[in-house]
């Protein structure tokens, strides 16, 4: 590898400048979301609806191998006095499959409801909308405009009371189309749908053709945690079910994460200078490949190159002294060798879930902190063909590191990095 003065040089030059386009870019997206939740809210009814709450901006997303692509999660929350019950489904699902059922925080036992309730008193014919005895539906049985809803158009369950994945989805962007309506006049650019197959993926489209593309996903935090249930078309460990369901993000948690770990080092740091200049190689090595067949979802993602960096963070091993950004070329070595002894045995485990270092300075759910660790490397395990063709464009990157940077081409000594 170059030496650290080369490669402090090299991010510098190159990597910083698009660094800061990328955080530029995220905060004019979610200053414009800040504004279109705040119409959004305002058409809620707070007796009926979902409530919206602040948007919480993924910091770590955002990265060289998509620069104009962002995600927000948009808390949603009953209304009083109801709340959320998070069932995680573990058996033989990793963790991913988590069921949400909406109760009363009031009253939790039914036969007592049943007595006091006076709903019983009504005829069954009669159009009186009960919050409180289980045998009817929770508060989405009536729209905001104070129609009843049938079975189709309820968000839940009728059964089970369960907030059902691909209806709350629906909802959620049939909100965002509304709110943009009445703010569309203030921006000088048109918002739409980029992709069909995911109501929440968004594309804005400037005058100029420069377009942006940022993901506003509904989100339930899964109690006071950092953990937030989305959707599982956007959760970044969740395997491909045939049904849409609630599945766990954990990049919120790993932002908490990483800053806790980095506070135990010096200020300046080359860690995650290691984690930007990498993320750009490789954005660098696609490009040069794109006229090669590989398949879209090959390759190492940032998810892995984090997951990857809080491992090494974690190591107690690590000290204060070999953590500076004089240290440039060691950190990337060391990201560069854990990566390639993962990829030889096909797993890299996740850096929060079953993790005792991480559970000991952050508020992690019983469930998660228990069991075997899910391999992040999972979507690319789905195909054979995909896993290996992530390992033979790993193994070139490493090959060819110094060929990647060519006006700080230094022979690279292979001998070296792949003891």
């Amino acid at each position: 590898l170059p030496n650290s003065d080369t490669l402090q040089t090299f991010y510098d030059d190159q990597v910083q400048s698009k660094l800061d386009e990328i955080t530029n870019n995220r905060e004019f997206v979610e200053n414009f979301l800040d504004d279109l939740v705040d119409e959004m809210s305002l058409k809620q009814c707070i007796n009926t609806d979902l409530l919206i709450g602040t948007c919480v901006s993924l910091a770590n997303s955002g990265d060289f191998q998509s620069p104009h692509t962002f995600r927000f999660l948009i808390p949603l929350s009953p209304p009083e006095p109801y709340k959320f019950q998070i069932d995680v489904e573990n058996e033989n699902k990793s963790f991913t499959h988590v069921g949400v059922k909406i109760e009363s925080n009031d009253c939790s036992n039914s036969a007592q409801q049943k007595c006091a309730c006076c709903c019983h008193d009504c005829d069954d014919d009669d159009d009186t909308l009960c919050l409180l005895s289980t045998h009817n539906s929770p508060f989405m049985d009536k729209g905001a405009n104070g129609c009843s809803l049938t079975a189709d158009e309820s968000l839940y369950n009728t059964r089970t009371n369960r907030l059902i994945a691909g209806k709350a989805l629906l909802w959620f962007a049939s909100l965002i189309t509304q709110g943009w309506k009445n703010i569309a006049r203030k921006y000088d650019f048109d918002l739409s749908l980029r992709d069909i197959h995911s109501p929440c993926a968004l594309k804005m489209s400037f005058k100029s053709g420069r377009k942006v593309f940022f993901d506003a996903i509904p989100a339930i935090r899964y109690n006071d945690s950092e953990i937030y249930l989305v959707p599982n078309i956007y959760s970044e460990i969740a395997i491909d079910f045939p049904q849409l369901h609630w599945s766990p993000t954990f990049l919120k948690c790993e932002e908490v994460y990483m800053k806790y770990l980095i506070k135990r080092l010096p200020t300046d740091l080359g860690h995650l200078q290691s984690l930007n200049m990498l993320s750009y190689l490789i954005e660098q090595q696609r490009l040069n490949t794109a006229h090669r067949s590989f398949q879209q979802e090959a390759g190492l993602k940032l998810f892995h190159l984090r997951t990857a960096l809080l491992h090494i963070l974690a190591d107690n091993s690590l000290t204060p002294e070999n953590s500076g950004m004089e240290h440039l070329r060691e950190h990337l070595s060391n990201l560069l060798c854990l990566l390639k002894r993962c990829l030889e045995i096909r797993h890299l485990s996740h850096a929060i879930v079953g993790s005792a270092e991480a559970s000991k300075c952050l508020r992690i759910p019983e469930v998660y902190c228990d069991g075997p660790s899910p391999n992040v490397f999972g979507r690319l395990l789905i195909g054979d063909h995909v896993f290996q063709q992530t390992r033979t464009l790993f193994q070139e990157l490493m090959n060819k590191l110094s060929l990647i940077v060519p006006e700080y081409y230094i022979l690279m000594d292979q001998s070296t990095l792949f003891s």
